[in-house]
């Protein structure tokens, strides 16, 4: 199964939506809009209701979409954790950056967001999962309340770290990154009883058998 492809496309669908509400703000006339981008590790495109998943319901998704710009044909280079975000923060090739495998970094000098709206006056943080080497390319500002790995068997949030962040100073943009790890998390140590494998829709390439329909459940579990 092709999970790293899927979750690729999440992280790319996700992220359009926030870009496309930061293009409706300049439209408006806010040269420095806030920037704030959301991502689901693992959260594959076809588990959205939003592109005509079946199996959860995402109503808060489905509002943001509604209000903002839907990317329906966006691609990242490389299907992989690691690249794929080095890819979306520095807006290079995987071939070009140097970041070509999942745990590896980009080539020494490299410039990222943070470099580049830093330069454009903002605070540039992020909160949950990092995973982009090495610290010098991504300087991020560290936001606390989110759990950054992917194999704790539960994910935590606690949203007064983000609140301090968003709220700090009002004349000054942000741009603030939040990687969840939860799907990740349920897909590795989740509980399947939480979910009703009978019920689950699979999509047209799984093969569908009683092993893949558990791992689906452990997936949705949460």
């Amino acid at each position: 199964m092709t999970r790293p492809i899927l979750r690729t496309f999440a992280l790319i669908a996700v992220a359009g939506l926030c870009l496309g509400a930061t293009a409706t703000a300049r439209a408006a006339g806010d040269t420095k809009p806030n920037v704030l981008i959301l991502m689901g590790d693992d959260a594959t495109y076809n588990d959205l209701p939003l592109y005509g998943g079946t199996n959860i319901e995402t109503p808060r998704i489905d509002r943001l979409a509604s209000q903002g710009l839907v990317f329906d044909q966006a691609y990242a280079t490389m299907s992989m954790c690691l690249p794929c975000r080095s890819e979306l923060y520095t807006g290079l090739f995987p071939a070009r950056s140097g970041a070509c495998w999942n745990h590896s970094r980009v080539r020494p000098g490299t410039r990222s967001i943070v470099h580049r709206l830093g330069e454009l006056g903002y605070r540039v943080g992020i909160a949950g999962k990092i995973h982009v080497r090495p610290r010098k390319a991504f300087p991020f500002e560290k936001v606390p309340g989110v759990t950054r790995g992917s194999v704790s068997p539960k994910a935590e949030f606690d949203p007064a770290g983000v609140r301090e962040f968003m709220g700090r100073d009002d004349d000054e943009p942000f741009c603030l990154v939040i990687g969840f790890n939860s799907p990740h998390v349920v897909w590795t140590v989740g509980n399947p009883d939480q979910c009703d494998k009978s019920e689950l829709k699979l999509p047209e390439h799984f093969v569908d058998t009683p092993q893949t329909r558990e791992d689906c459940a452990r997936y949705l579990a949460e």
